[in-house]
Parts: structure tokens; C-alpha cells; sequence
């Protein structure tokens, strides 16, 4: 996820906010250019998302898998929560062949594209693609893994805009 959020030119510090002893920064009031991105084992069957959703296309007949979904506040049109679905991104991982980890950090991307946008809409190519496909994971073309250039512009003048 760092290096293709950095790849379109944003840098990003991580920080691991889990435990008590976590980080002093985690202690600390959040701040406007701070985002909260969540693991979760798994998506409970039948839940609904208000939400932008990541979804892989699976076969015919079967129910897409939900790998993440963000949150944007409709009123200020800031990100306020991702979640990842670790259970479904191991999943298709092993359908597609690819390291888990891997599509993880493609999966945090994509959420950390909508929360640094702020919007719910979906892009026809690139990274924020609203859904992806076995096909596209194998075939792992780095244009499909990175932000399109329309979308690389709309979050460096979003970051701009936000930045102390």
C-alpha cells in the first residue's frame, strides 16, 4: 500500500494503534490528515455497506467477495473509516495466485484512495476500480495496481489543499 500511494506522490506515515503500548502518537486527538484504516477477519454474510465497497467478480452464480469498504461523511465529504476484509483478501489471493500481502496492500490502497478523495464513486481504470476481477489479478498489469492519472491529480490537489 506505501509505495503505491507513494507512487502517485503522497507520502504516508503508518502507524500500528492496536495496543495500550501502542505509538504515543495513537494517544493523541486525530487530526484532519489523519486516517483510520481497519483489518477485520471477515465481512458477516448479508451485510450491507452505505459505504464505497471493493468487491472481486467472481463467477457466475456466485455472490462477488466484499474485500473492503470506506466510509465517507456525507455532510463533510471526508474519509472517516476503511475496513479491510483480511478472510476474503486470503481468499481471492489463492484464487488468483498472487501473495496475500500483496493484495492486501492493493486493497489499502484503494480504501486510502477514497478516504483521501473523499468520495464514494468508483474509476473506470486504475487502482480505484470499483470491482476487479481473477483475470486482472493474474495478468497483474501495473497500470491496473497504481492510481490513474486523473485520479493521481484529484488526490495531490486534495492532499495540497489539507497539508499544514
Amino acid at each position: 500500500a506505501a509505495s503505491i500511494v507513494a507512487e502517485a506522490g503522497i507520502s504516508v506515515e503508518w502507524r500500528d494503534c492496536t495496543s495500550i503500548s501502542a505509538d504515543a502518537q495513537c494517544q493523541k486527538s486525530r487530526h484532519t490528515r489523519d486516517l483510520i484504516v481497519r483489518l477485520m477477519p471477515a465481512v458477516a454474510p448479508g451485510t450491507v455497506f452505505r459505504g464505497s465497497s471493493l468487491q472481486l467478480r467472481t463467477a457466475p452464480g456466485e455472490m462477488n467477495l466484499q474485500l473492503g469498504v470506506a466510509v465517507i461523511n456525507p455532510v463533510t465529504l471526508s474519509g472517516e473509516m476503511a475496513t479491510i476484509f483480511h478472510e476474503q483478501v486470503r481468499t481471492v489471493a489463492r484464487r488468483s495466485g498472487i501473495d496475500d500481502a500483496e493484495l492486501l496492500g492493493r486493497a489499502l490502497a484503494h480504501e486510502i484512495g477514497h478516504l483521501l478523495l473523499g468520495v464514494r464513486a468508483h474509476s473506470r481504470t486504475g487502482l480505484m476500480r470499483g470491482v476487479w476481477s481473477i483475470e486482472e489479478l493474474t495478468l497483474n498489469r501495473h497500470e491496473d495496481w497504481v492510481f490513474a492519472p486523473a485520479d493521481r491529480e484529484r488526490l495531490n490537489a486534495t492532499v495540497a489543499a489539507v497539508a499544514p
